[in-house]
């Protein structure tokens, strides 16, 4: 039997989420996903995407969206701007795989469900955390009944950390509670 082939992705936003850890994260699992194109603002971004993954580029979300090619629209913009990219995309009929936090209001994100489960249900939160040793190891823990039932979890993140970046202003959605928080609650 032949293997499917891969999904072709199209990834929103090619920063520091989408360079460094999205693209990277998916050309390990070449065998299920193709980057297919990338949409970023910055025309160099765009030229360093091209380079690194021989796919189109968009300077325009809506462009991207309109490619036929492409089923998974992976956002790796601001979190203020996660809302607005998911609820294009899943209007578009795409696949829709979006950066913590989902959105930045407990709203936003009931709204963005209930779009999904209108339009193919198709909505994926990246919690990447999950997927860290440590996180896998306490899964199995638990599964195992060792522990018995367990209800409660305290977790700790020690560490002082300077940054200058969008995700410490508030306006765009940054600050702890939104860029550590989702990985704690998680």
């Amino acid at each position: 039997m032949a293997s499917p082939k891969p999904i072709a992705v199209g990834i929103l936003g090619y920063g520091r989420a989408g360079r460094g850890m999205q693209a990277q994260e998916l050309k390990e699992r070449e065998d299920k996903f193709r980057i297919a194109a990338v949409c970023d603002v910055i025309e160099e971004r765009r030229k360093a995407a091209e380079s690194a993954h021989g796919c189109r580029t968009y300077a325009r979300y809506e462009d991207m969206l309109a490619d036929p090619d492409i089923e998974l629209i992976s956002i790796a913009t601001r979190s203020c701007d996660h809302y607005e990219h998911a609820r294009k995309a899943l209007l578009a009929r795409k696949i829709v795989f979006v950066e913590k936090p989902m959105t930045c209001t407990w709203d936003e994100a009931k709204r963005l469900r209930a779009l999904a489960a209108r339009h193919h249900d198709a909505l994926f939160v990246r919690h990447n955390r999950r997927f860290e040793p440590v996180f896998q190891h306490v899964r199995e823990i638990i599964a195992s009944g060792l522990l018995g039932e367990v209800f409660e979890i305290k977790l700790r993140r020690n560490s002082y950390q300077r940054r200058d970046d969008w995700q410490t202003l508030l306006r765009f959605g940054g600050g702890q509670l939104l860029n550590w928080g989702p990985h704690i609650v998680d």
